[in-house]
């Protein structure tokens, strides 16, 4: 799971629960959606939680991106 948040608060509650979720692994937890499309092709993510509004690259924009990955 990938969590992409610009609020450092927002990062490390959902950061904090997740990995206190047996099921659940936290793979990275990043600042806006260009650095999620960059993470996504390196490591093995089935799901990403993002804000919609972020700097440098919202969760719309980034959602879009990531629809067009083969996978």
């Amino acid at each position: 799971m990938q969590i992409v948040d610009d609020a450092v608060v927002v990062r490390s509650l959902v950061s904090r629960w997740i990995e206190e979720t047996p099921d659940l692994t936290l793979v990275a937890a990043l600042r806006n959606g260009r650095e999620a499309l960059e993470i996504i092709n390196q490591g093995n993510v089935d799901l990403v939680l993002m804000d919609m509004r972020m700097p440098v690259m919202d969760g719309i924009e980034a959602a879009g991106h990531l629809q067009k990955l083969e996978r």
